[in-house]
């Protein structure tokens, strides 16, 4: 905590940044930062901000929410504050207190970058976006910015912004896609069509052809997550469809998920989303 400053909530360092006119005729410019251990009491919103407000997830669990939408997110996870959205976000108890850096920025570049590094307004947050490389610029970052503490025309800052999102870019794609075997985009079409059907991880190694342990290696190689997680993305994503589209019973949205009672999945779709999917759907 050395350094920070005790607040209700936090403790906390926070850096304000005044861009220069010269700046503001560039693509992107920093409007504000700093980094944080949050109280068992952390909570923040809903409110609306001004500019796009990138927040990295260091230690702990934090849950965002946004309208209807709510996710947790962890360590090496990120998620941004678009303008003009209302937001809100909480930390969730767990073994190591929630740390955050954060970084608001501005400019005509900045939907751009957002892109290239995997962040969208309709999905406003990454997973395991956050490596050693790229926690590294964001300290020197904040060490740039705690030196100027309110003057401007740094390129050093304009430097490790550019330098931050090329490598949360790369961190993206810098590998090109691994080509999927024949059997594993088969699996992937019985999967996206039956998913609803009760079906099991074996169904789709027996329909692929290949053993259950050589599927999910492989599966997990040449598609980036375990055939397990991938089908329970599948039912979970038609299930928050269904409660926010439709005003189905919960029950009815269970059995159509592929579910067998209420029970199971109330119990898989609370552990996916952190909240019951009554809650959800209020």
């Amino acid at each position: 905590m050395r350094d920070m400053q005790e607040y209700t909530h936090e403790y906390a360092e926070y850096y304000y940044y005044k861009p220069s006119e010269l700046e503001r005729l560039g693509g992107v410019w920093p409007v504000r930062a700093g980094r944080n251990i949050a109280k068992p009491n952390y909570q923040v919103g809903s409110r609306f901000i001004e500019c796009y407000s990138i927040h990295f997830v260091r230690e702990g669990q934090v849950k965002l929410e946004r309208g209807e939408e709510s996710v947790i997110l962890r360590q090496g996870d990120l998620f941004c504050l678009f303008p003009q959205i209302a937001y809100s976000y909480q930390v969730v108890p767990s073994s190591s207190p929630l740390q955050m850096c954060w970084l608001a920025i501005d400019g005509g570049q900045v939907p751009s970058l957002l892109q290239a590094a995997g962040v969208v307004r309709e999905r406003p947050y990454r997973e395991q976006a956050v490596g050693s490389h790229v926690n590294a610029t964001l300290d020197a970052l904040m060490d740039t910015l705690r030196e100027l503490r309110g003057t401007s025309s740094s390129l050093a800052i304009l430097a490790f912004i550019y330098q931050l999102f090329s490598q949360l870019a790369v961190r993206q794609a810098n590998s090109p896609p691994v080509k999927r075997s024949a059997w594993v985009q088969q699996s992937v079409d019985f999967m996206n069509l039956h998913f609803a059907e009760g079906i099991t991880i074996q169904d789709a190694a027996n329909y692929a052809g290949v053993h259950r342990s050589h599927f999910s290696t492989v599966f997990t190689e040449q598609m980036g997550v375990p055939p397990l997680r991938y089908l329970q993305k599948l039912k979970m994503d038609k299930a928050a469809r269904l409660l926010q589209d439709t005003s189905l019973p919960i029950t009815e949205i269970a059995l159509s998920t592929g579910y067998p009672d209420l029970f199971s999945f109330s119990k898989a779709f609370a552990k996916y989303f952190g909240q019951p999917p009554s809650h959800y759907r209020k």
